[in-house]
Order: C-alpha cells, then structure tokens, then sequence
C-alpha cells in the first residue's frame, strides 16, 4: 500500500507507523504488503501522522496495486 511506502520515505519506521495507528508492527506489515487494508478510524490515524510530517495521503495511496491483490 502506498500509505505506508510514503510514511516510510518520510523517515518512519513500521514501529513509528504502528504506535501512531495504536496498532501492531505485524499489523502495518499486513498493510504494506496488501494482506490487509486499515480500517476507517485506522485510516485516520495515518493520515493525521501524514499531515504531522507535512505529507498529503490520498485515496489511492488506500488502494491495492494490482501486484498485491492477490
């Protein structure tokens, strides 16, 4: 997922992304890798820690690539 690609370029680490989420690292992994996609208040959450670091997510940073949609 491209949210997370881009909080990573930006100087976070996975366990950053995951204490902001207030969820686990194997969490955001699941996320980064497409095995899974944030739910609504998860969402928020990252883009509040995105907005903190001067980042702008948008929808399709959400979305699955179709190399992870499998």
């Amino acid at each position: 997922m491209k949210a997370i690609q881009r909080l990573k370029q930006a100087g976070l680490s996975r366990k950053d992304i995951a204490a902001s989420a207030d969820v686990s690292k194997t969490t955001v992994h699941f996320w980064e890798t497409g095995q899974r996609s944030p739910k609504h208040a998860n969402r928020e959450r990252l883009i509040a820690l995105a907005e903190s670091r001067g980042l702008l997510l948008l929808a399709s940073d959400f979305s699955m690539s179709s190399d992870e949609e499998q």
